[in-house]
């Protein structure tokens, strides 16, 4: 009777849930994003739509475990490893969200301005070149998790939250 409980109480204290986002160019949907939280340790990746591989390729995976983060990418041909400071220059929105998603807030630093309008807030990345602004709206059920995301660069990309699974 006691190793079934032991079992039962490790498998409790176990956390993990995928978040999935619809990527959206203007109204066409191009991708989606996967991310999943387990415990200590976070993965994301997200892949172009197969209906316009022919056109345009962009699929990455984000780790993060602790204070460590890595972000590899695929662009067209190119492949490229970041580390977490390169991420907040290149690719911000993706800790930005995920630390919202842990922590339901984000954080004021020097790489980022942030203001909470209540519903949703605006990240604006002082060292991105290409992010100008990043928009989380927070969800209805679970405002923890943005129920859409838009990011303002060289094009507008919107990511609607799909589907939430805890396992």
């Amino acid at each position: 009777m006691k190793i079934p409980l032991i079992i039962l109480l490790l498998f409790s204290f176990s956390f993990s849930k995928t978040i999935i986002y619809d990527v959206y160019l203007y109204f066409f949907k191009v991708g989606n994003v996967k991310i999943q939280l387990k415990d200590n340790e976070t993965y994301a990746e997200g892949k172009t739509s197969k209906g316009i591989r022919w056109l345009y390729t962009y699929d990455f995976k984000f780790i993060q475990k602790g204070n460590e983060m890595f972000l590899y990418e695929r662009e067209k041909n190119k492949e490229r490893i970041f580390k977490r400071e390169d991420i907040y220059r290149k690719k911000p929105w993706l800790p930005l969200v995920i630390e919202f998603i842990k922590e339901g807030s984000i954080k004021g630093a020097n790489l980022f301005k942030v203001k909470d309008k209540g519903a949703f807030m605006e990240v604006f990345p002082t060292n991105s070149k290409r992010i100008k602004k990043i928009v989380i709206k927070k969800g209805l059920k679970n405002r923890n998790i943005p129920g859409e995301i838009i990011i303002y660069g060289k094009v507008k990309l919107r990511l609607k939250l799909r589907d939430v699974k805890e396992d």
